[in-house]
This record gives structure tokens, C-alpha cells and sequence, in this order.
């Protein structure tokens, strides 16, 4: 329980009492306990299951160093430029190519830039 410090818990607890009151409180608690039982018993099984089935000498998947991920995330919803200025995003170095815009071809590198006259062909009857 990484997530639950003992405040939480405590809140948890005194709602869980005003809301089924001093008779029922002992009987649930063994419920939930009984259940989390089960739960935990089940993934071992689930785990081991999957570790019998794979073969000995697979390699591990290697693990991501923290952040990587939250630092791609960050990328992906960064504003991008405007082709048509010598500026980024943030009024940065034009020379800069990590916003998609590569400064000596004046394009966009694989980019649809919103504003763009972009414009879907109509459908041509005798393709179908």
C-alpha cells in the first residue's frame, strides 16, 4: 500500500465506520480481507503460469530509466512551429530542426501544419 499513508487510512476507516456502524464494521473488514486473500493468490497463480510457460533462456525486456517516458509525453504535446517563421515555437534559434521545421528547405519535414491550404480530392466516380 505505497499510496495509502496511515492519515488516509484513518480517514478510510472512520468513514467506513460511520457508514456501516460498529456491527457491521467487523464483518466487512473480513470480507475485504478474504477477498484481497483471494486476489493476491490469483495473480501468483497468474505469474507463475506465464513464468512456467515462457522459455529459460528468454532475456529480459530491459526497464526505462524514470522519466523517459513523462519527457516524451512532453515532447509530443509541445506546440509546434510555424514553418513559415524563422522562429520556434518560443521565438528560439531558427537553426533549431527539433520542432520539424528544417530551415535551409523552408518545409515542413513530414508535418501537416494547421492553417495549411490543404485540400481532399474529390472522389472520382469511375475508381469504384
Amino acid at each position: 500500500m505505497g499510496f495509502l499513508d496511515p492519515e488516509k487510512i484513518l480517514v478510510v476507516l472512520v468513514i467506513a465506520l460511520i457508514v456501516l456502524g460498529p456491527e457491521r464494521l467487523p464483518r466487512a473488514a473480513h470480507q475485504l480481507g478474504s477477498a484481497w486473500r483471494e486476489l493476491t493468490r490469483v495473480r501468483e497463480q497468474v505469474t507463475e503460469e506465464i513464468r512456467s510457460a515462457l522459455p529459460e533462456d528468454m532475456p529480459s525486456i530491459p526497464r526505462m530509466p524514470r522519466g523517459v517516458v513523462s519527457g516524451f509525453i512532453a515532447d509530443l504535446t509541445r506546440p509546434m512551429a510555424d514553418p513559415r517563421s524563422k522562429a520556434g515555437p518560443e521565438g528560439g534559434d531558427p537553426t533549431d530542426t527539433s520542432s520539424g521545421v528544417d530551415p535551409d528547405a523552408g518545409e515542413v519535414l513530414g508535418v501537416l501544419v494547421p492553417g495549411d491550404d490543404f485540400a481532399v480530392p474529390p472522389d472520382d466516380p469511375s475508381m469504384n
